[in-house]
């Protein structure tokens, strides 16, 4: 029953990659890691927040 649980709060979100704009789709698990896709944090300023993420196609490059 814990393990029904845990699947329940595995979100799919649908993110654009900074360099080429494709979207991909991303797992992100109660922990916090992520399955799919590369992100190198968050950009922010004047009250915008922006997280920058690659597909793995561009990460290979």
């Amino acid at each position: 029953m814990i393990q029904a649980q845990s699947a329940l709060k595995i979100r799919e979100v649908e993110i654009q990659c900074s360099i080429c704009g494709s979207r991909f789709i991303t797992k992100i698990f109660p922990d916090r890691t992520y399955k799919s896709g590369n992100c190198f944090g968050s950009i922010g300023g004047k009250g915008k927040k922006f997280e920058y993420w690659e597909c793995d196609e561009c990460y290979k490059q």
